[in-house]
């Protein structure tokens, strides 16, 4: 897996004793899985949680029949998210973003100074929520944000580069 991301899997054996996705299949399988220099418990079927891949690296699987040299059908699925291996800075947001005015009920005007190039900037609720993903911040300085159909309360702008993530807050009054 690429070094500079960070990986999420989630893996599930599908057999002859839990299928989990209503097809029939032959034999019971045992399996785990290797990562970093080390192996993982062995696995039933499914895995309580999800594998995680911190900035790239090395992830294998090995796949047994439960009753030694059985053979037969099953299935071993796989779901694998990535995302960039980036760090969310607040230490120099002061020089490198200004929101202004805050709180507003309008609009806000974004003055970005920093040398990384914006590749995304979304408008986030107090929970985590992504409300608004937002154009035009690719290679300008200054750019108004309408924040007029938003309901009252504490929003967050986050920023995007391909190095950094960062967040700045703002409120949204009447």
């Amino acid at each position: 897996m690429e070094e500079g991301f960070d990986y999420t899997i989630i893996a599930r054996a599908h057999d002859s004793y839990n299928s989990g996705n209503g097809e029939a299949y032959s034999v019971d399988v045992d399996w785990r899985y290797w990562s970093n220099d080390d192996w993982s418990d062995v696995y039933d079927d499914e895995m309580l949680g999800d594998i995680n891949i911190i900035n790239g690296g090395l992830l294998g699987f090995e796949i047994t029949s439960y009753f030694g040299s059985a053979t037969g059908t099953y299935l071993f699925e796989i779901e694998i998210s990535r995302t960039p291996n980036i760090s969310v800075s607040e230490s120099n947001i002061q020089e490198t973003i200004s929101v202004f005015p805050n709180p507003s009920s309008d609009y806000l005007n974004v003055i970005y100074n920093g040398s990384d190039v914006i590749t995304h900037v979304s408008i986030v609720d107090i929970n985590g929520k992504v409300i608004r993903d937002l154009d035009g911040f690719a290679n300008q300085n200054n750019t108004i944000v309408s924040i007029k159909n938003l309901s009252k309360g504490v929003y967050f702008l986050t920023f995007f580069s391909d190095k950094e993530i960062w967040k700045k807050e703002f409120i949204k009054t009447e």
